[in-house]
């Protein structure tokens, strides 16, 4: 029987660093020249600009949800060395600042306990990081390791050449972590400089907790299926057009990809798994599917029928039972 594998993706999968989302930048460019009335007006200081930049940007919540844990900001950097230069300045974050060494930081916080007062040594470490060459050469080498290990994962490479094609010569068609080439080629100067540039109020908007606790290990493993045969499996994936997380179409679309789950009759698919994957501007929806390499043909045409059937064949029941498998 096919294994029957219906997951509504927020995004792509990530490598263990803290990266930017795929976006378009809305860098702020600085001002060059200042008004005489703002000119003469006396010196404000860093946590006065960052409390007038966020003011506006931020929500309480009075009943938040401990289970989730996620970290978004709408303002990614866009350049050629800018997803590689985040994923480095974030271990580079914890190797010392300087008022701290790394000996001090871990002291300050494992000594706080419970009363960590966490907002100056995470200012500490925003602002004040050191860079010294030899941590930054070992920092590179790791992160080649890792990127090799990603380039193993079929999956992975599929959704990278699936987006490559689907945003062509746009930064969503991007790798996240680019060519090799950039990651041997990142120098201190070039931390610095996308720090100095990147790491600014208007850009810092919000960290929201969405993930972690309260999670049965089996139920963890029950979500992982690894397939161990000899038999040679082919993986694919089939997207359409999706919609951004601010359209209202998106809600539709995280109830049709649990109806897609339909595809995998007939044991044509050893695994499937529909995808709804919003961004700023846009998005792609569609379904991952695992399968041998002489049911392909079949599990095609299955995926296409079943979807193009959503648009005019599908009960009311189908969609009850969706909509509360989406909540």
């Amino acid at each position: 029987m096919a294994t029957r594998k219906l997951l509504s993706l927020s995004r792509r999968h990530r490598p263990q660093w803290v990266l930017p989302s795929r976006s378009a930048s809305t860098a702020i460019s600085p001002v060059d020249d200042l008004s005489p009335a703002l000119s003469d007006r006396p010196p404000v200081m860093l946590y006065d600009q960052l409390a007038a930049a966020v003011r506006s940007k931020t929500k309480r919540l009075d009943d938040p949800d401990p289970r989730f844990l996620r970290y978004a900001s709408p303002h990614p950097a866009l350049s050629d060395h800018a997803s590689i230069l985040s994923a480095q300045c974030a271990p580079r974050r914890h190797r010392g600042t300087a008022d701290r060494t790394v000996r001090q930081l871990e002291e300050e916080i494992e000594n706080m306990g419970g009363h960590l007062n966490a907002l100056e040594i995470l200012a500490d470490i925003l602002q004040n990081s050191v860079f010294v060459e030899g941590r930054i050469n070992r920092e590179r080498d790791v992160i080649l390791r890792e990127m090799e290990e990603v380039e193993g994962q079929t999956e992975e490479v599929i959704f990278d050449h699936l987006h490559a094609t689907a945003f062509q010569c746009t930064p969503l068609g991007r790798t996240i972590l680019g060519p090799a080439a950039n990651i041997k080629t990142i120098t201190k100067e070039h931390l610095k400089h996308y720090i100095s540039t990147h790491y600014t109020a208007p850009r810092m908007i919000w960290f929201v907790i969405s993930a972690a606790g309260a999670v049965k290990h089996e139920d963890a493993v029950d979500l992982v299926r690894i397939i161990d045969d000899d038999i040679p499996l082919a993986q694919f994936a089939v997207a359409f057009n999706g919609a951004s997380w601010t359209d209202p179409d998106s809600i539709a679309l995280m109830v049709i990809s649990e109806l897609a789950h339909k595809c995998a009759i007939n044991d044509v698919a050893e695994s499937i798994m529909a995808f709804n994957t919003n961004y700023k501007d846009t998005g792609l929806f569609g379904v991952y599917a695992v399968a041998k390499p002489d049911c392909l043909d079949d599990l095609a045409y299955s995926i296409m029928y079943q979807i193009s059937k959503l648009s005019y064949r599908v009960s009311e029941a189908d969609v009850t039972l969706a909509c509360n498998q989406v909540q």
